[in-house]
């Protein structure tokens, strides 16, 4: 493209980055940053979330903690899902305390909770090593408390930036659930989100009895399990 006179727009370094952000190409959203700088191309707060949840997959939370202030340096201001992505890139590599942090934060600035930060939480708790001996009642706990999002869920739809990218809110967090966000309907009932990832939790701590307990609090709000969620219970049994 360059070798032939043309120049990339900015719509094109959100294409390559949202590549990379999919495919774990850590080095390569930076470089690809960085050339869109040396054209004169500011990046914004599209493409810096993009990298934060780049840094997210590759479990790099420094990094998204450095880009989230690059952000503030450059004059680009964060949205609701930067901090979405720095949460769940946190609670990727299992740091509570920035993940609390980032809660505090964004519930002293007055932002309600959705399900992704629910998802945050209960994945930072699945990710943190050594493992806590509470692990399961914490888990159940935000499951119970995250009944409160549908609220605010009208405010944290997918960005139309994501949309055009192809990118679902479940590739941009990293959620267990990203590989099956865009198949047919019926396979992944989004207002499960919290159960989808609480669900994969206890798959992969291989806890029954707190399986058990979260298909009866699905049993009590009259909601049947997806695909996904049958999957993980196979998973186990398996």
């Amino acid at each position: 493209m360059v070798l032939d006179g043309v120049q990339p727009s900015r719509d094109t370094f959100h294409s390559l980055i949202a590549g990379t952000m999919k495919g774990s190409r850590l080095q390569d959203a930076f470089y690809f940053r960085d050339e869109m700088k040396t054209m004169g191309l500011l990046p914004d707060v599209v493409l810096y979330n993009f990298l934060i949840s780049a840094c997210g997959k590759c479990k790099n939370s420094d990094q998204a903690i450095k880009i989230l202030d690059e952000m503030k340096n450059s004059g680009v201001k964060p949205n609701g899902q930067t901090y979405i992505c720095l949460l769940n890139a946190c609670a990727a590599a299992g740091r509570l305390d920035p993940v609390y942090a980032i809660v505090r934060d964004m519930t002293s600035a007055g932002v309600g909770l959705n399900k992704f930060c629910y998802a945050g939480l209960i994945a930072a708790h699945k990710n943190k090593t050594p493992i806590a001996e509470d692990v399961a009642t914490k888990i159940i706990e935000f499951v119970e408390q995250s009944k409160g999002w549908s609220s605010v869920e009208a405010s944290t739809g997918d960005n139309a930036e994501n949309v055009m990218m192809n990118v679902s809110e479940e590739e941009l967090y990293n959620l267990p659930t990203a590989n099956y966000a865009h198949k047919r309907r019926g396979f992944l009932h989004k207002e499960l989100t919290v159960y989808h990832v609480a669900f994969h939790a206890f798959t992969e701590l291989k806890n029954v009895q707190a399986m058990e307990v979260l298909v009866e609090m699905l049993k009590s709000e009259k909601k049947e399990p997806d695909v996904f969620i049958l999957l993980q219970i196979m998973r186990y049994i398996s």
